[in-house]
């Protein structure tokens, strides 16, 4: 990730450095309430220490769901300033539960997000 991002910065159009984070599906045939820790040990303290971002894609995919329904700009935007700001594994914000879906018992990825 480091080399790509050096040479994305040498390139004449581009000014800053971008922010690097690597998405891990590494569990994907565990249910995502059964799943350990996407990434290891090394792999997040190397992201840290370079400032780049680790999102499992379960954490990602509930975000996404939640997002395609409604029009939370709010929650999107807090969003993203999770994945730009947080170094080692970002942690998305929770998904909202309304009241209906709390009666209807729709179960919207809570065993998913921390």
């Amino acid at each position: 990730m480091s080399t790509n991002l050096h040479e994305d910065l040498q390139r004449e159009e581009v000014h800053q450095p971008a922010k690097g984070i690597l998405f891990g599906n590494g569990y994907r045939l565990t249910k995502p309430g059964e799943r350990e820790t996407q990434f290891t040990d090394k792999c997040i303290t190397s992201a840290a220490s370079m400032s780049y971002g680790l999102v499992s894609t379960d954490r990602l995919y509930a975000a996404a769901q939640y997002l395609s329904g409604t029009s939370d700009d709010e929650f999107a935007r807090r969003c993203r300033m999770a994945m730009i700001e947080m170094s080692g594994i970002v942690r998305f914000p929770d998904v909202p539960v309304t009241a209906g879906e709390a009666a209807s018992g729709v179960q919207v990825a809570e065993s998913i997000l921390d």
